[in-house]
C-alpha cells in the first residue's frame, strides 16, 4: 500500500480493549476488514499541523490524515458522496 495524494492513512488508540467492540480480518490481505469500538465522549477534535484531524475521546483517539482544504470540502458537502 502506497501513501499517495488520493489516499489517508488513520490510527484508532483504545486506552484499554475493553473499549473496542468488533475486529474482522480476513485470511486473504485483499478481503474486507472490519473495526469497531468506542471513544466515548468525545473530549476534543483538532486538526494537528492543518494536516491531520484528531478525535480525542475518554477512551482513546482516532487519527486521519486529510488535510484542512480536503476536510472543509467534504464537511460543507462538496465532493461527499452518499452512503445510503
Amino acid at each position: 500500500m502506497s501513501n499517495t495524494e488520493n489516499e489517508h492513512a488513520f490510527s484508532i488508540e483504545l486506552r484499554s480493549r475493553e473499549n473496542l467492540k468488533s475486529v474482522r480480518l480476513g485470511d486473504n490481505r485483499h478481503e474486507q476488514v472490519f473495526i469497531e469500538g468506542f471513544l466515548g465522549q468525545l473530549l476534543e477534535l483538532n486538526l494537528v499541523e492543518r494536516s491531520m484531524l484528531e478525535v480525542k475521546g475518554v477512551n482513546g483517539t482516532l487519527r486521519l490524515d486529510i488535510d484542512e482544504i480536503e476536510l472543509k470540502k467534504y464537511v460543507i458537502g462538496q465532493g461527499a458522496t452518499a452512503s445510503r
